[in-house]
């Protein structure tokens, strides 16, 4: 039997959440308010009735309590839900279109990786964002005590670890980094090419060939020295797509890549002092494929997320943040090792690691094995964008679970 709430209104609402329509009717019914809400829509929804409604009130992330399912569609809606059921084989049209829905509804962890980047059906509350917090060292080569190879933690001022940034569909804030590692700055080094942070990096796919807009506006209020480089997944050939030079207006070029591939541009200065720290959320990274102009009306919001301090932990040179529930879990850190009992594996600015060696003494030394401290700070919600989205963070890999996504 077809529920009551079955109307062409409904099943344009599902075709939407399945991606295979973009219309979407005004909605008349409390069902369709629910359904709109899910769809993308910005309504206000109404106090969910007995029934199915509980179903899509939950779904579309209202705290409430889900009864069994009694019905066929009760059972694919508790599986959109997150429950665990059993759902029926699809035998009406109806059937059809909320089987997919249950399909398509999974939980898919993705990650840890530098960049995160998947489609989504519908935009919703990730399930789970977590930031593995790397050390950073400066300088290259083996460390020992005649190569000193610095530790950089992540302070909580600034830019810093304790952000997610995240863009969509045409935009792309690139990844630009401080050399020593510590904040997240619009100025870099031009010798990046070398890193595994990049060469294992996804970024955006650009097909060889093909032409591409790219335009990129940080907002600066005066002439700064700044320019434009990206670098492919796997390569360690750095590309100018706009060279450094001192200006006012936007960059605003067409670039066609030799090669297919995953591709990450970053912003560069020539020093810190040339270009300031700005904030994120003005900042516009936009890649388009044709030669046509910039078009604002069709770049997603890139947004910066700052994760609030209420628990300050000070510097943090290794641990895991879960955006999620704010709880970030810190390793120890020594800043002049001596003697230590050591977990390991362990990270030190004159040494080496190996299962029998112990570090020297006066080294800085993280313990990544170690006991964590707990610090708790403020839980912060992240929702995903429909369609294309790309989330990190500047301290090292994430990992993201959501519904109903595939992965780039």
């Amino acid at each position: 039997m077809i529920p009551d709430f079955w109307t062409a209104r409904v099943e344009a609402y599902l075709a939407k959440i399945l991606g295979l329509d973009d219309e979407l009717p005004v909605p008349q019914s409390s069902a369709d308010f629910f359904l709109a809400k899910i769809a993308g829509m910005n309504v206000e929804l109404p106090a969910p009735k007995p029934g199915w409604e509980i179903f899509l009130a939950k779904i579309a992330g209202m705290d409430v309590e889900l009864p069994a399912p009694r019905t066929r569609a009760e059972l694919y809606l508790a599986a959109v839900a997150g429950e665990t059921v059993e759902t029926p084989v699809p035998q009406t049209r109806l059937d059809e279109y909320l089987a997919a829905w249950a399909e398509n509804s999974g939980e898919v962890t993705i990650g840890p990786s530098p960049i995160v980047s998947f489609t989504a059906k519908s935009a919703a509350p990730v399930e789970s964002l977590i930031v593995n917090i790397e050390p950073v060292q400066s300088g290259s080569g083996d460390p020992s005590p005649d190569n000193v190879r610095a530790l950089n933690g992540w302070p909580y001022t600034g830019y810093t670890a304790f952000s997610v940034f995240k863009t969509g569909k045409n935009m792309f804030i690139p990844i630009w980094l401080a050399k020593s590692g510590k904040y997240v700055n619009i100025y870099g080094s031009h010798t990046v090419s070398t890193s595994d942070y990049y060469k294992k990096s996804r970024g955006v796919y650009l097909d060889a060939g093909k032409t591409y807009r790219v335009y990129c506006d940080p907002g600066l209020d005066s002439a700064k020295t700044w320019g434009i480089y990206a670098i492919r997944t796997g390569s360690s050939t750095q590309i100018t797509v706009a060279g450094s030079t001192s200006r006012t207006e936007p960059v605003n070029v067409i670039y066609t890549p030799n090669y297919s591939g995953y591709y990450l541009f970053w912003l560069y200065a020539s020093a810190e002092s040339t270009v300031t720290a700005i904030d994120l959320n003005d900042f516009v990274f936009y890649i388009a494929e044709g030669s046509g102009a910039y078009d604002a009306a069709n770049a997603s919001v890139g947004e910066r997320i700052a994760i609030a301090n209420t628990d300050p932990p000070g510097t943090v040179y290794a641990g895991t943040l879960d955006v999620l529930t704010g709880v970030l879990k810190v390793r120890p850190y020594y800043d002049s090792y001596n003697g230590e009992a050591l977990v390991g594996p362990w990270v030190s600015s004159m040494d080496v690691y190996s299962p029998d060696a112990t570090p020297t003494t006066g080294a800085q030394v993280v313990d990544l094995g170690g006991t964590e401290t707990e610090y708790q700070l403020s839980p912060t919600e992240i929702s995903a964008l429909e369609g294309v989205n790309h989330i990190w963070s500047a301290c090292g890999p994430v990992t993201v679970t959501v519904k109903g996504a595939t992965p780039l």
